[in-house]
């Protein structure tokens, strides 16, 4: 039994998945804020970890500290000079002096309330910017600090500090034991991890930054073991379910059809789906490729093969402007074999949408196209077998789950155009068999890239004009949304730009994040159908639709994006017959990135590329790209803690082989944090 004086109740140690409401002074009203915060229990509590750090740990003295520089300062307060009024503001002045006996002049304005409490005699910690000049240091409006340490920075809500989220974090931790939540000790003893209470009471509330460097260590453990258990467990229950199988595996007539031969990779990843689709086992298989590689065509034929049997299908894409282009090619391939290839969007009509869900229903429509309106309740299948998602990164875990509930052994196919290393790939996505268009179709021109800095953007645009002159699409991209304080080109500014050098206003077309789907999708449409010659935008476009006219693609401040984000947004062109090109603008000419640039104009492959990007800096910048959806990690980071979860993928196979089910007494806290890791709605990237 637990004795503290934080508990609304005393008894037996209380369940962490209890509410935050079993916390004395934590009423309705302060639930409901916490609410706002994802907070409800008393673990996402305990697991609400600080966004950043007051760095408080150096004892320094005024002569230590460079002007402008933000530090924790012990200093005693020699005298307290009279309040002034001076218009609006009340002027509040302090003398104090450090160990050294530099002199420093504190001021607070409009804040009586700090300057009363201090005390003359009295030593006290100040943490702020100190101003320096040949004639005095001054403070102004600094922070008191109890002690040396690094000071938690939580992310907040209206009506609840700092000072309350830190003490009710404080009286929840009373809550865990040592032996709670802890990794099995053969785990902690390898790596060198500490137990899980200790571990949060050093990221509430570290000394210094190695003690958060061991607690963070630990707790990213715990957190990434538990996504590889999470993950491979998956993967085990959807093997155990039985699938459709398929019988009739010709696929000749279809490919008869095709315009074009079918490269070696594309055949290979072909026969992989099709022998998964021969087993009772049902199909649950990531196929990734490169840009322009061929993966629609892959989706297609297997389409056919389960359409050839009355079974339905499902795509599933992140936007309307993406679903109605696989719409369109789905339909120009069966619907010459009576397939019927549905579209169900948003924009759709109330009576064309009633119509079309009593087909899907009816098992009429066997070809189903949409975005998320797929998932909702209303949308009924009669026999649905293969379902399929465009950028797997862009839906979670429990999606998914729900989405295979609509059918009964379905398979599962899932496409992303983001190229990254296997070994990468095996530890993302845990729960999926993994095959590589690693094949460029022939005939598919190379897109001619170049770097020039930006002096020579009238030369750029004098380019530009004479390829709108012969018919073709223009894209500019820039790194921010509007005039800010950095130096980034932005798309408001940049269309502006465009106007003063003699383009039509017209004909310019601009999308952003900060513009409502229909208002983007509507940009795009014009774009697509040829009423706009250029469209300036964020990197929304970089999983966009194949426009046949747009063969250029300028991209400003090239060095704030990745790599791996540069190859995406290249490949926004060349998606015809003409020649392509990109232009990266950029003026920064360190060594770091001329090797950057360097690389995107040798070669266009994206494996070859995200393997740079790896060895350069890390999975930073593959994530970069990877990451649209919100995470449900709490702390851990794969842009810097990819080796950590590659040693948690290994080490969660082995715990698995050897407990599957996660019985044994020294995996039973692991198997409630699994629990609570799946219970929301995980997505993945």
């Amino acid at each position: 039994m637990l004795k503290c004086r934080y508990y609304k109740k005393r008894g037996n140690i209380v369940d962490l998945n209890e509410s935050i409401k079993s916390l004395k002074g934590v009423g309705d009203k302060t639930a409901l804020k916490y609410e706002k915060l994802k907070i409800k229990t008393l673990y996402d509590l305990i697991t609400y970890y600080p966004r950043g750090y007051i760095d408080c740990s150096e004892d320094k003295t005024i002569s230590d500290v460079e002007n402008d520089e933000k530090a924790a300062i012990k200093l005693k307060i020699v005298e307290k000079l009279k309040v002034q009024k001076i218009r609006n503001k009340t002027i509040c002045r302090v003398i104090a002096i450090d160990k050294l006996k530099n002199m420093v002049e504190i001021i607070y304005f409009n804040n009586v309330y700090i300057y009363a409490a201090l005390n003359v005699g009295r030593v006290y910690i100040f943490y702020g910017k100190v101003a320096k000049d040949y004639f005095s240091t001054k403070i102004t409006n600094p922070v008191v600090v109890k002690d040396l340490g690094l000071i938690p920075k939580y992310h907040l809500t209206k009506g609840l500090s700092q000072k309350n989220l830190m003490m009710n974090i404080k009286n929840a931790l009373y809550y865990v034991e040592k032996s709670q939540n802890s990794l099995p000790e053969y785990l902690s003893l390898k790596y060198k991890l500490i137990d899980f209470k200790t571990a949060l009471s050093l990221i509430h509330s570290p000394k210094n930054k190695e003690e958060y460097k061991i607690a963070r260590r630990s707790l990213v453990f715990r957190e990434l073991l538990c996504w590889q258990i999470g993950l491979l467990r998956l993967k085990k229950e959807q093997a155990m379910e039985k699938a459709v199988v398929l019988k009739n595996l010709d696929l000749e007539p279809i490919i008869k059809l095709l315009p074009f031969s079918l490269t070696n990779a594309q055949k290979r990843v072909v026969d992989e789906c099709v022998l998964d689709c021969t087993k009772e086992k049902p199909m649950n298989r990531l196929v990734q490729g490169d840009v322009g590689s061929g993966k629609t065509i892959v989706a297609v034929l297997i389409s056919y093969l389960f359409t050839r049997e009355k079974k339905q299908v499902a795509l599933m894409a992140p936007t309307d402007i993406l679903a109605r282009q696989h719409h369109k090619t789905f339909s120009d391939y069966l619907e010459k074999f009576g397939v019927k290839v549905s579209l169900l969007v948003g924009s759709l009509k109330q009576k064309e949408k009633r119509e079309l869900l009593e087909e899907i229903k009816e098992g009429e429509a066997l070809v189903v196209i949409g975005t998320h309106s797929l998932f909702y309740d209303s949308v009924i299948f009669k026999n649905l077998s293969l379902i399929i998602t465009d950028e797997q990164h862009r839906f979670g875990v429990k999606q998914r789950e729900k989405f295979l509930e609509k059918g009964t052994g379905a398979h599962f196919l899932v496409m992303s155009a983001t190229p990254i290393p296997r070994t990468l790939a095996l530890v993302v996505y845990g729960d999926l068999d993994i095959s590589v268009v690693d094949e460029r179709p022939k005939g598919r021109k190379e897109i001619k890239t170049c770097w020039v800095s930006s002096k020579k953007r009238d030369r750029v645009f004098s380019f530009v004009k004479k390829q709108i002159a012969k018919g073709n699409q223009i894209y500019f991209v820039c790194p921010a949304i509007e005039e800010g304080t950095t130096n980034l080109e932005d798309v408001f500014s940049y269309v502006r730009l465009l106007e003063k050098s003699g383009f039509d206003t017209k004909r310019i077309g601009m999308v952003h994040g900060k513009m409502k789907a229909q208002e983007k999708n509507e940009v795009m449409e014009s774009f697509l159908k040829k009423e706009k010659d250029i469209l300036v935008a964020t990197t929304v476009i970089e999983v966009g639709i194949d426009v046949k006219d747009a063969n250029v693609i300028i991209i400003e401040n090239a060095e704030m994006f990745g790599l791996s984000q540069l190859h995406q947004l290249r490949g926004r062109v060349g998606r015809g017959d003409k020649e392509a090109y990109c232009i990266l603008v950029s003026d920064v000419l360190n060594e770091y990135n001329k090797k950057r640039i360097a690389v995107m104009c040798k070669t266009s492959d994206g494996f070859l590329i995200s393997k740079y990007d790896l060895s350069l800096r890390g999975p930073g910048d593959l994530f970069g790209v990877m990451q649209h959806g919100d995470q449900n990690f709490k702390i851990a980071n794969l842009k810097i803690d990819l080796n950590c979860a590659r040693i948690c993928h290994q080490e969660a196979k082995e715990i698995l082989k050897e407990d599957r089910m996660l019985e044994k007494e020294e995996n039973k806290y692991i198997k409630k944090d699994v629990e609570r890791f799946f219970s929301s709605d995980f997505v993945v990237l």
